[in-house]
């Protein structure tokens, strides 16, 4: 049988290939079959159960489970898929089991734990937000993305702050996309001349103003091609993303800025 035929796939499948798993299970939509195979998959290994757990957040569920045992488990995956079910948990538990979350040395577990609680309306969570964003660590990327989403004045100041931190610099960029302010387009205006991520500055700007840069002609040249040559056939031939986008002609939108900014 089909079920069958999936629960044992479900228990063969390897690290690499569970986001993929995950994703195809929770498109497919099927609550309560992706229920049920919770419910047998407790003597399963630990992806496989982290497998069905991102599956059943994707469908905007929580199964009954402990999840102090998960946010606890030894395996980082199954850490990772607890902290976010935390988004639908009761709402009376969700601060109680993010604080596990948040207390972890694996700030991986501590950012979708964040994250979750801030979905889930938790204050207390958005306020362990904010104080990684004011004085961010290496790892707290993925949360100056909800400052910029849902920050204020002050909050835009921080990241542009963070613009200084080499290792937050991208990030930092891509979160004041979403800021929408002018004060924002100024500091990636900044960056386009200086940091190491023109591109990634230019879409952030783009992403607030409208502006299109092939329709505008303010598409620059580019530096970054690179030749596909190789005798390494485990090569990956895809670029990262940031270099798929437009090279910024950095003088032409500071010029068009200038008429815009009023």
């Amino acid at each position: 049988r089909a079920d069958r035929a999936l629960e044992a796939a479900l228990r063969e499948v390897s690290a690499h290939r569970a986001p993929a798993f995950a994703r195809g299970l929770g498109r497919a939509g099927c609550v309560p079959a992706l229920h049920a195979l919770w419910a047998r998959a407790q003597d399963a290994g630990a992806i496989a159960r982290a497998v069905v757990l991102e599956a059943l957040s994707f469908c905007g569920e929580a199964p009954r489970a402990d999840y102090t045992a998960l946010l606890e488990d030894p395996d980082a995956s199954l850490r990772n898929a607890a902290a976010s079910a935390l988004r639908f948990v009761p709402a009376a538990l969700v601060d109680t089991y993010a604080q596990l979350a948040l207390d972890s040395e694996d700030t991986g577990v501590r950012n979708r734990a964040i994250a979750a609680g801030i979905a889930a309306g938790s204050a207390h969570c958005w306020r362990r937000c904010l104080r990684h964003v004011k004085a961010p660590d290496p790892d707290s990327g993925p949360l100056l993305l909800l400052a910029g989403l849902l920050g204020s004045a002050r909050e835009v100041g921080w990241l542009i702050n963070t613009l200084k931190e080499p290792a937050l610099c991208r990030d930092a960029l891509w979160a004041l996309g979403f800021a929408g302010t002018a004060s924002a387009i100024e500091a990636c205006l900044a960056q386009m001349e200086v940091g190491p991520h023109a591109a990634v500055a230019c879409e952030a700007v783009c992403a607030i103003t409208g502006l299109d840069l092939h329709e505008a002609k303010l598409v620059g040249r580019s530096n970054s091609a690179q030749s596909n040559d190789t005798d390494d056939l485990d090569a990956v031939l895809v670029p990262p993303a940031d270099e798929l986008l437009p090279a910024p002609d950095v003088a032409g939108i500071q010029q068009w800025w200038a008429h815009q900014r009023a």
